[in-house]
């Protein structure tokens, strides 16, 4: 199994000139939404245009059979599926790491991009006038700005009168629920770049200090959870609290401040989220999980699609 984000995002539509009213997406001009989108969106991302100025060609994700991945849940309300985006327009060598001399075993030209496949799912309400959805990411890399950008130009393709409204969707009860109430499993301190003088105790070059990342993983062993001040100061950076975590001066001495990131992975209602907080003490809508990965190293569909399932139950939030 490997970890991979899920991003997760709010949507509705509006008529044209007045956002902040909202329809029902079940019910636009006497039509589901939903269906709309199942049956006429793989055809619209066939013949979508390649993207000239950002370099950049989508497509729904096909297996060597020929068949897509894309799918509906009725009792969910729900599409899921894999599109594929890559970026084209530099010259670069492709080398076999098992050889030695590392000599290029054949060359990516200017016009051709490397694919890679990101699984996403669509949920689309009966009952709220608000959608979910849900985005996968593996590390830096993920699809939103693509896949936002295909939704509403589908939207517009199909509902000139109506426009599609997109936000960042942060469950703050949930997050409130992990942090409060949850056991936490670990907690992870990260710090990208070091000062000179703590770089210097490592031993490291003031020249390097740039390229290197410090990390610190404080848990418990066997089954214990962590408790204490530990606990305590990252409820205090829950609450935006001044004080926050790193008021220990030993923590300072080994390259830990204000400016470093907090990670706490806690178990809630027997389910375990690793939870981030910025700089800002605010929440990236980023939900790790741990998928099984096929033979060609991607996320495994049905093993994705379980976790963005769970993680919209766990929204509780009545959309079907």
């Amino acid at each position: 199994m490997e970890q991979r984000n899920l991003e997760v995002i709010k949507f509705h539509l509006s008529p044209k000139g007045d956002k902040k009213e909202k329809i029902l997406m079940s019910e636009i001009e006497d039509e589901d939404l939903i269906d709309i989108v199942f049956n006429e969106f793989v055809p619209f991302i066939d013949d979508y245009p390649t993207d000239e100025r950002n370099k950049r060609v989508v497509k729904l994700f096909n297996q060597d059979n020929g068949n897509s991945f894309f799918k509906k849940k009725d009792g969910t309300r729900t599409i899921s599926g894999v599109i594929e985006t890559g970026k084209y327009g530099k010259e670069e060598n492709v080398v076999d790491v098992d050889k030695a001399d590392n000599e290029p075993v054949f060359k990516i030209h200017k016009n051709h991009s490397v694919q890679k496949p990101f699984f996403f799912l669509i949920c689309i309400s009966n009952l709220k006038k608000d959608g979910i959805i849900i985005l996968e990411r593996d590390g830096v890399l993920g699809i939103k700005q693509v896949f936002t950008r295909l939704l509403k130009d589908f939207i517009k393709s199909k509902f000139e009168d109506y426009t599609l409204h997109l936000t960042n969707f942060i469950d703050h009860q949930i997050v409130k629920n992990y942090i409060e109430k949850g056991e936490y499993n670990s907690i992870k301190l990260i710090r990208h770049s070091l000062p000179n003088d703590v770089a210097e105790r490592y031993g490291l070059d003031r020249l390097e200090t740039e390229d290197f990342v410090l990390e610190l993983t404080i848990k418990t062993k066997g089954r214990r959870k962590i408790l204490g001040n530990s606990r305590k100061r990252i409820q205090e950076i829950f609450e935006n609290s001044a004080s926050g975590f790193f008021v220990s001066e030993e923590l300072n001495d080994v390259g830990f401040d204000e400016k470093s990131i907090v990670k706490v992975n806690s178990t809630y209602n027997n389910s375990s989220r690793t939870i981030d907080l910025s700089d800002t003490m605010k929440f990236k809508p980023y939900y790790e999980v741990d998928v099984d990965i096929n033979a060609t190293g991607h996320s495994e569909f049905n093993s994705i699609e379980k976790e963005a399932l769970n993680l919209l139950e766990d929204f509780n939030l009545d959309l079907y």
